[in-house]
């Protein structure tokens, strides 16, 4: 959450409108009712990870996503 809304500060000082959805199902309500140009999506969201959130936003829509994730290869405090 801090890295959304450390996100949303930025791109609101720049002059953007920012609509957050902290799971990915409300980003798809929001994706079906909006004009949304670009989405910010993280790959562990709830109720509907990231990468799923892109299939289903793919199937109706071509809107320019980035996808973010704070998600390691191994777990805390695994260095192997």
């Amino acid at each position: 959450m801090e890295i959304a809304r450390a996100l949303e500060m930025l791109l609101r000082r720049e002059g953007y409108d920012v609509i957050k959805a902290h799971d990915g199902m409300r980003a798809l309500e929001i994706v079906a009712n909006e004009t949304i140009h670009l989405i910010l999506l993280d790959v562990m969201m709830p109720k509907l990870d990231g990468l799923s959130a892109t299939l289903k936003i793919r199937e109706g829509k071509n809107i320019s996503i980035i996808i973010l994730s704070a998600k390691t290869l191994y777990g805390a405090g695994n260095t192997s």
